[in-house]
């Protein structure tokens, strides 16, 4: 998984491929956070996903957990930091796709990883995905994950 962002041709179906490749199904609650959500919400829509969600930051928990939350927007690390403290949304086992600035990440070195390790996330992949944006994807722990670790 080389670019999971949906800003290219190629890249829109990476995202549709590492949905598919982590379990997550047309029929998957996904939630899409924040002011940038529209697109992606559409994006995602458009390519049969049944019951993707719009949620605001500011919200009271979701009661029912989905299986992925996709960050349409880059983030610096006290963002990421924000929404990995609010991640309730996200089942054990599913997906978090979050990007950051490449700059964030020469800087700050693992903490990106670390920080979502930190919230119970085990980072999967990391894809330079333009000169100046990377796109991480993380799993939340299992029951199982978290007593290994």
């Amino acid at each position: 998984m080389n670019d999971p962002t949906p800003r290219t041709g190629a890249g829109r179906h990476r995202l549709v491929e590492a949905l598919t490749v982590a379990g997550v199904t047309t029929s998957s609650r996904i939630y899409v956070p924040g002011d940038a959500a529209l697109p992606m919400l559409l994006w995602l829509c458009a390519r049969g996903y049944a019951h993707v969600v719009h949620v605001s930051q500011s919200v009271a928990p979701i009661v029912e957990a989905g299986a992925a939350l996709i960050v349409p927007r880059t983030v610096s690390l006290a963002d990421l930091d924000r929404i990995l403290a609010g991640c309730a949304r996200v089942a054990p086992g599913g997906l978090i796709v979050v990007q950051t600035a490449r700059s964030e990440r020469r800087t700050l070195g693992d903490a990106i990883d670390d920080a979502m390790v930190r919230a119970g996330f085990w980072p999967e992949a990391t894809a330079t995905v333009s000169p100046t944006r990377q796109i991480h994807v993380a799993r939340r722990a299992t029951a199982v994950l978290k007593r290994a670790a």
